[in-house]
């Protein structure tokens, strides 16, 4: 009785996994089973033959991983991960310009807005908590009447990976110039 072998060597990715990363090197983990007589995967620019866990360089953005295994007879299979790799902080859609405000008149706030290509925006934060605050859509404001003098904050904004950009809002609340006669 002669059979023929149809059915394809096993291969699964282990790494990296369907998700988002926060750096470009990534473990490239495969396994497979032991009729395989060789395995290989697309490493974002070319096939490289695998034997081991190895790091690999990925390119910013979305990837897609494939693998294949083949057997003595020929048989091939191959599997595919999608993952994404995002080291690049949100951006400032929108800063204000700095502003002046006279000592005890209320002032209005001013809104940032940062988008992120390839994540959400996750918080807005400021440096200096004790004269101003920042809620979650970009909208700063004082805390309180601020003295006369000049303000300089530093408005950061980070995405759901951790990247962070920043940028620095100034404040002046001056005195009142009363017309002298």
């Amino acid at each position: 009785v002669f059979t023929v072998d149809t059915i394809p060597p096993y291969i699964e990715i282990i790494a990296p996994l369907n998700d988002t990363y926060d750096t470009k090197t990534i473990l490239v983990n495969l396994t497979n089973s032991s009729d395989a007589i060789s395995v290989w995967f697309f490493n974002g620019t070319d096939n490289q033959t695998y034997t081991a866990p190895v790091n690999v360089e990925f390119s910013e953005g979305v990837n897609t991983l494939t693998a294949w295994a083949n057997d003595s007879m020929n048989n091939v299979n191959s599997t595919e991960v999608i993952f994404t790799v995002d080291t690049t902080p949100p951006y400032f859609v929108t800063i204000p310009p700095d502003e002046e405000n006279v000592y005890g008149e209320t002032w209005a706030g001013v809104t940032f807005v940062a988008e992120d290509l390839l994540s959400i925006i996750d918080t807005y934060f400021v440096n200096d908590t004790t004269n101003f605050v920042i809620n979650s859509t970009g909208y700063l404001n004082v805390t309180g009447q601020l003295a006369v003098g000049e303000y300089y904050v530093k408005v950061s904004v980070n995405d759901s990976m951790g990247n962070v950009n920043s940028t620095t809002y100034n404040l002046n609340i001056t005195r009142s110039e009363s017309v002298v006669y």
